[in-house]
């Protein structure tokens, strides 16, 4: 919508200069509104303005808090899910072994049954396989008369993990719907500001410096002019060599983007996001060749990567959005 013009002057600005940053519009827009407020009550034009933009400025705003509170729970559960899952495949975990082993010893055929892949499984791969392995520790336990008190713990952990992480997953899906409102809820507001301007320019066409007072100009000016850090994400277009991987957005998102993938030529690829580099991920999805889609960033996730695994080059484009 924003560039959908032959004509620059008709490019909505406020769409452009807030696209990554929804803290930018809500800073942008609530500095506007509370000089429109400031000048409504002796001028009835500014005061028509403003009844028009309020409630396009409240759903934004409303959006964007919830937004923010979903994130702060979020990464509350993350910190206490990943604090238990060290914990409990570490420190946990090594007490359990030398208590199997005293009952048992360490080359039983009880303690091969009981950790047949050794401790790998409790602490390498995805969360869920993981969790799992904890709970089938547990089990197995419970039903061993010497060492039933210890599995009843280690189930209980394991419970407790899992509850976590689908609190977790379920905070997530809401953030991630969130972002799509969002992002519609900026969109709207962006257009409605773009209408105020016009009305102002129109109402101070004999004093047209009038307008800039009802503005910050630092959130439309360059970064090198104005101080700010610049948010610009163009599309970019990239070949992914045969059988090679790359990773992209780092430092530049922290989970709750939209990132656009679009496969332009080529075979199918697999994508996902990491928190960090060294972590291996939870599940690999799928972009299939000619396709295109959105996908929304998990919270605290700052890396996204494209594994192409096929024998010829693919064609790509992916954009932050």
């Amino acid at each position: 919508m924003e560039n959908n013009t032959n004509w620059h002057w008709l490019i909505n600005f406020f769409y452009n200069s807030t696209r990554t940053s929804n803290k930018k519009m809500h800073q942008l827009a609530s500095d506007h509104v509370s000089k429109l407020r400031q000048v409504a009550p002796r001028d009835a034009e500014i005061q028509f303005l403003l009844d028009f933009l309020e409630p396009f400025f409240s759903a934004f705003v409303i959006q964007y808090e919830k937004s923010t509170d979903d994130r702060a729970v979020y990464r509350d559960l993350t910190a206490q899910f990943s604090s238990l899952l060290t914990d409990v495949t570490s420190e946990q975990l090594h007490v359990w072994d030398l208590q199997i082993q005293l009952a048992y010893g360490r080359n039983s055929r009880e303690y091969a049954v009981l950790f047949p892949q050794g401790r790998a499984p409790f602490q390498t791969g995805g969360y869920e396989p993981r969790i799992r392995a904890v709970k089938a520790l547990g089990r197995a336990l419970q039903n061993d008369p010497q060492l039933a008190t210890l599995g009843q713990d280690i189930l209980a952990l394991g419970q407790q993990l899992e509850d976590l992480r689908n609190s977790q997953q379920g905070i997530e899906f809401d953030f991630s719907s969130n972002s799509l409102q969002l992002s519609r809820k900026r969109k709207e507001l962006a257009e409605a500001l773009f209408g105020v301007f016009g009305r102002l320019k129109f109402h101070y066409y004999k004093e047209l410096a009038t307008v800039e007072n009802f503005y910050e100009l630092k959130y439309f000016r360059s970064a090198a002019n104005a101080g700010v850090e610049e948010e610009e994400s163009p599309i970019m277009e990239l070949r992914l060599s045969p059988n090679s991987q790359q990773t992209f957005f780092a430092g530049q998102i922290e989970g709750g983007e939209i990132v656009r993938l679009v496969n332009l030529e080529g075979g199918d690829i697999q994508y996902y996001s990491l928190i960090e580099a060294t972590d291996s991920p939870d599940r690999k999805l799928d972009l299939f060749s000619g396709q295109n889609l959105d996908y929304s960033v998990p919270l605290d996730h700052r890396i996204l990567v494209l594994e192409n695994t096929n024998s010829t080059e693919v064609k790509l484009s992916i954009e932050l959005i």
